[in-house]
């Protein structure tokens, strides 16, 4: 685990369970925040410290300590302190692969996901900033750690969970499916609007207009995630960063910069560092 600090912005990444996708997070912002953006995993985060301003479940929330913020993969949402106010949080992010088990024998389905994005239950909320503060100041055995969080994840899923109803998707989900799975599986290349509205089917115009309603964003920038999603994969894996822009399609170092301190809150370089 390592520490690193910008100006307005702290935070402390780790990875404790080896060969699990599950990654735990503690910020601060001050001042500051992320503008709206989404996660390829499930996102469970309390505020311990101070209010955070989010825009959860479409709408702008003050949240505290009291709530537990529950976000479902592929979900908009973004987070900033008040004006010269901070805050702190801790969070886990959980790959859908980690939650299969707990899903099966839960639910008997892992077509589960958060029925809202924010759980009002401060026993539950103190329970996990208990746990992370425990991990991080070497209080746990990693077995103790991973039987902890697995509790704790399981008492939220059964707070905060619906079965995802089989229902006929229409012409336009199918659709949005398909051009995100174009996307991708095309995160080198150098797509246009064309090649998406080609491979779906529907004219450009349509298309647009159909994306943005369901995903709330263009398709370039969330093609720009899905890159960065897959950029934080590929450093956490130790790939080279020169690697990395190729392989996610940027035009060069510079460019991967940019967007990724922006999505992150720092370089790939820094971002490296915490898990290798």
């Amino acid at each position: 685990m390592k520490n690193e600090k910008k100006k307005n912005f702290e935070l402390k990444l780790w990875k404790p369970i080896e060969h699990e996708d599950v990654i735990l997070s503690k910020s601060i912002f001050n001042d500051s925040g992320f503008d709206k953006h989404i996660h390829e995993e499930f996102a469970i985060g309390v505020v311990s410290n101070g209010v955070m301003n989010g825009l959860i479940d479409g709408a702008t929330r003050s949240i505290n300590k009291k709530s537990i913020v529950t976000m479902n993969p592929d979900t908009a949402h973004s987070n900033w302190a008040l004006k010269h106010h901070s805050y702190s949080q801790v969070a886990v992010n959980i790959h859908p692969s980690y939650l299969t088990t707990l899903l099966q024998e839960n639910f008997n389905s892992t077509q589960v996901y958060f029925k809202t994005g924010l759980l009002e239950n401060e026993t539950l909320s103190n329970e996990f900033i208990s746990l992370i503060s425990e991990f991080e100041n070497n209080e746990l055995s990693s077995l103790d750690y991973e039987c902890r969080l697995i509790e704790v994840i399981n008492k939220i899923l059964l707070a905060n969970t619906c079965i995802h109803e089989q229902r006929a998707l229409s012409k336009h989900d199918v659709a949005i499916i398909k051009a995100k799975e174009f996307m991708q599986d095309n995160l080198s290349t150098n797509i246009t609007l064309d090649d998406i509205s080609q491979e779906i089917d529907l004219s450009k115009y349509h298309f647009l207009r159909l994306f943005k309603k369901n995903t709330h964003f263009s398709p370039h920038v969330y093609l720009m995630f899905k890159r960065l999603e897959q950029a934080k994969k590929l450093l956490q894996s130790g790939k080279s960063i020169v690697d990395v822009v190729y392989s996610c399609g940027f035009s060069d170092q510079s460019h991967l910069n940019k967007h990724f301190k922006a999505y992150v809150g720092f370089t790939p370089k820094v971002y490296q560092k915490f898990f290798i």
